[in-house]
């Protein structure tokens, strides 16, 4: 199905109504395992790649994706389900950004430059050791920090955007963000902008044409005393899980 996604997504009734059993079957499979969510998040975007023609096959807002079929699934109701998506997608994407690689090169000619060892960044036979962060220079601790700290926001928004595609509620997406705002230690500024971004979505849901607009336009975002209060360190938890995992 993915292979088809650049070459032909539209299908017969017949073609949705199967595919839609076979999606729910597999769902029902990844429910029994919090391990499989690579395979759920597969699901998700491919049910919003196919689709049917409805009633108007010439309009294209007319058309059924799968997602409609599948929105109900319970999975979508685990909190652990999304949890588990975000640290995934966090990971994925810091894997392929090449963050820690990076400063690690850099941490090196650092080093020598000054005069330093740079055997110690050095593991069996000169080859790279396991990445940590108080390897990083202090320069380099707050420059990780702000990347991640985006790769982290950029993340959790578009699962926000998910949960609410899949019938998870604004209120729902709303405190996710919250308690995932905090897990991953995100600035205040960035909490106030993602939370802000889903009151703009309810605005422009209970409003409708330019006053949805206006109204999303004087959404205030009131963050509570303990997110406010909150100390943000310098060293995000998902940096250090990220290499855990590439050694495993």
């Amino acid at each position: 199905m993915n292979n088809s996604r650049s070459k032909k997504t539209s299908l017969s009734p017949e073609g949705y109504a199967g595919l839609s059993d076979v999606m729910l079957a597999f769902l029902d499979g990844c429910t029994e395992s919090t391990e499989d969510v690579a395979n759920s998040k597969m699901m998700m975007m491919l049910s919003q790649s196919f689709y049917k023609e409805g009633e108007a096959s010439d309009e294209r807002n007319d058309r059924v994706y799968l997602k409609s079929a599948i929105s109900g699934h319970k999975l979508w109701s685990s909190d652990d389900f999304w949890d588990q998506a975000l640290y995934q997608c966090v990971a994925e994407a810091l894997h392929h950004s090449h963050v820690l690689p990076t400063l690690y090169e850099q941490a090196i000619v650092e080093k020598r430059r000054n005069g330093e060892d740079a055997n110690i960044l050095k593991g069996v036979e000169g080859a790279p050791k396991q990445m940590m962060w108080h390897d990083l220079l202090e320069s380099q601790r707050t420059t990780a920090t702000r990347q991640v700290q985006d790769v982290v926001s950029a993340q959790l928004t578009a699962l926000a955007h998910s949960m609410i595609e899949f019938n998870c509620g604004l209120d729902r997406s709303h405190k996710y963000v919250r308690r995932m705002c905090v897990r991953y230690q995100l600035p205040i500024e960035q909490r106030a902008e993602l939370l802000k971004h889903l009151l703009e979505i309810r605005a422009e849901k209970k409003g409708s044409g330019a006053g949805s607009g206006a109204q999303a336009g004087k959404v205030k975002v009131e963050l509570s005393k303990e997110e406010v209060k909150q100390e943000v360190t310098v060293v995000p938890a998902v940096v250090e899980g990220e290499r855990k995992g590439e050694g495993d």
